[in-house]
């Protein structure tokens, strides 16, 4: 039964497309896009000269933060642990009794 309903469905559905046309462009459809690529291809993309500077400029900045990164990290590198100094003269906790 239901098997029938789905035939059914499909060939109403493909009924309804008979009579209909194929979709046809206009004529001069693919003159008018050609004629805007090739425009664009000789005006090209100008980029202002300040957005330049600006790109530059933050580049630079970029570049000598990373530089300041790695030397301190080069200069205390420690496998990330906090490295404390003790000698055997010097004790951790020289009193337990906080609040007194």
């Amino acid at each position: 039964m239901m098997q029938d309903e789905q035939e059914k469905w499909v060939d109403e559905v493909m009924n309804s497309l008979q009579g209909m046309q194929r979709a046809v462009p206009p004529v001069d459809l693919f003159e008018s896009i050609e004629a805007q690529i090739t425009k664009s291809r000789e005006r090209g993309k100008i980029i202002p000269m300040r957005q330049i500077r600006w790109s530059i400029a933050i580049a630079a900045v970029l570049l000598l933060l990373n530089v300041v990164a790695i030397r301190s990290y080069t200069v205390n590198n420690n496998n990330g642990y906090a490295s404390v100094d003790l000698t055997e003269d010097t004790p951790l906790i020289s009193d337990f009794k906080i609040y007194e």
